[in-house]
């Protein structure tokens, strides 16, 4: 099934369910107000949604009304922690080749004030530059210390589209932030697309942990990649979930990202080429400075719009898209370009 939350003045926003093609939706009122209390007892109410979403699927739901992708806030605006994993580790120019005793790199990033998929996202004067990862995001339940990858894949409740966002000062490329800022500071926020989906909804592309489907990257409608998001990931899904729960026990409604989604380059004669292209600006520096001796794609500037959508291998649209434009905050907001459906 497929769900998203609607704008309601809440900080949980209101649930509804949304219909296989995105076209429909219905309140969730009847069943539960809001994601996290579906989380909280799934096997309670997840059955309840599930007839909800049958019927509004056959025509048969009284009260659906038209899906607005526009009225939606993160499907979870507020999770109780959220996991920056990275799961394409060898993927990144200049990262050490990965061994048989290799780690997926973990992060905690902030979980709370979550960006719905078409909120503007407003430039902070002074913190440097501004760049994104588009990535895949996972919604776990309940889980033990010390589960094994296989265990950690069945706690995967939803899945949605994530863009962690992360301040660069001084123009350093991500590659170098670490040594430059804190996580906790160079990623304050994350948007997630407006629909989340249970696993069953992506059929035979949901498998040992991992989505074989295209993501497409667009910067000011210009493509920047097409990745495909299993090929070329070194830890699957269970395999970070299991690596985060090694010591620490996991509630119902805690996020885990992937980070960038990223494919390997090919060497044609001397010259490398990546022709899944990138799902984040630093990525495609990257490559630049790689192929050409320096970076020349600039980052997001006011004005600037990014677009990250998940299909099907049919084409057809599977957890909506995220489309957000870059404002300034030191601007009068009549002064920059809005989204609004």
């Amino acid at each position: 099934m497929k769900l998203a939350s609607y704008q309601d003045g809440s900080k949980d926003g209101q649930l509804v369910v949304v219909s296989k093609d995105l076209q429909t939706a219905h309140f969730a009122s009847a069943v539960a107000h809001h994601l996290q209390r579906v989380l909280d007892d799934w096997n309670f109410f997840s059955p309840q949604l599930q007839d909800l979403y049958d019927a509004l699927n056959q025509g048969r739901a009284r009260y659906a009304f038209a899906f607005n992708p526009a009225m939606c806030v993160a499907p979870l605006p507020r999770a109780y922690q959220r996991v920056h994993a990275k799961a394409y580790q060898s993927q990144r120019l200049g990262h050490s080749p990965l061994t048989e005793e290799s780690h997926p790199e973990l992060a905690f990033g902030a979980s709370t004030g979550l960006l719905g998929a078409r909120e503007d996202v407003h430039l902070m004067p002074g913190q440097g530059v501004l760049d994104f990862e588009s990535e895949l995001a996972v919604v776990l339940d309940d889980l033990e210390p010390g589960v094994s990858a296989l265990e950690a894949i069945q706690s995967v409740r939803l899945l949605m589209l994530s863009s962690a966002w992360h301040w660069m000062p001084g123009g350093v490329d991500a590659a170098q932030m670490d040594d430059k800022r804190s996580p906790v500071l160079s990623r304050p926020f994350s948007t997630m697309g407006p629909v989340a989906v249970t696993p069953d909804e992506l059929g035979e592309a949901w498998g040992a942990g991992r989505v074989q489907l295209t993501l497409e990257t667009r910067v000011n409608d210009k493509r920047l990649g097409l990745n495909e998001c299993g090929q070329d990931m070194d830890f699957h899904v269970g395999q970070l979930i299991a690596a985060f729960c090694a010591t620490q026990a996991v509630s119902a409604g805690t996020l885990l990202s992937t980070g960038a989604v990223c494919n390997a380059g090919v060497l044609q004669g001397s010259d490398w080429v990546w022709p899944h292209g990138a799902s984040s600006l630093s990525q495609k520096r990257a490559m630049e400075a790689r192929t050409q001796g320096q970076a020349h794609t600039p980052f997001l500037k006011a004005g600037d719009k990014v677009h990250i959508e998940l299909k099907t291998k049919n084409g057809a649209p599977l957890m909506g898209a995220i489309e957000q434009f870059l404002v300034d905050s030191q601007k009068d907001s009549v002064e920059q370009p809005t989204h609004q459906g």
